[in-house]
């Protein structure tokens, strides 16, 4: 996968914790890019607790993408203040 950049996305809402876990461990040992909670069409989206547990969880050298459910402001500082890299919103415009 040399020179290719690598996102997996979780829908974090449909899986449990230890299975996140697993995922955060296979990404850890694969070299993934970017992982990203949510695509926001299934479940409630991403929090700021799901932010901080792939926090705990992925290497550094991993970039959180918060997404599905970002509707206000406040929201989308709750989730960078929780670790968030990047934010996947339709309502960017708004929070600006």
């Amino acid at each position: 996968m040399r020179g290719r950049v690598i996102k997996i996305v979780f829908e974090t809402s449909l899986l449990t914790k230890d299975e996140i876990k697993r995922l955060c461990e296979i990404c850890n040992e694969k070299g993934v890019d970017f992982v990203k909670t949510s695509n926001g069409f299934n479940g409630s989206g991403t929090t700021e607790e799901m932010v901080r547990f792939l926090k705990e969880n992925h290497s550094s050298k991993i970039i959180i993408k918060a997404a599905g459910g970002i509707k206000t402001k406040k929201q989308a500082e709750a989730l960078i203040r929780a670790g968030a890299d990047l934010l996947g919103t339709s309502s960017g415009l708004a929070f600006v």
